[in-house]
């Protein structure tokens, strides 16, 4: 709307490439045990308390505000 503009710099900078091959088996499945859970997070260098916060992350931003009622 007519104010100043820059470029910016788009995607991760945390990898140079993304294909489903390199994350199979590396993300929770739905089906999942608290046990599966914690194991696969703590191949990852994560604590059960890292799992307890992203999945409460998770919830507050894609739970319909109703459930948060």
């Amino acid at each position: 709307a007519g104010g100043p503009s820059y470029a910016v710099e788009l995607g991760r900078k945390d990898g140079l490439s993304s294909t489903a091959q390199s994350v199979a088996g590396k993300l929770p499945q739905p089906t999942f045990s608290l046990d599966q859970l914690n194991s696969l997070f703590a191949s990852h260098g994560l604590t059960q308390t890292d799992l307890i916060a992203l999945s409460g992350s998770d919830f507050a931003v894609f739970s319909p505000l109703k459930l948060l009622s």
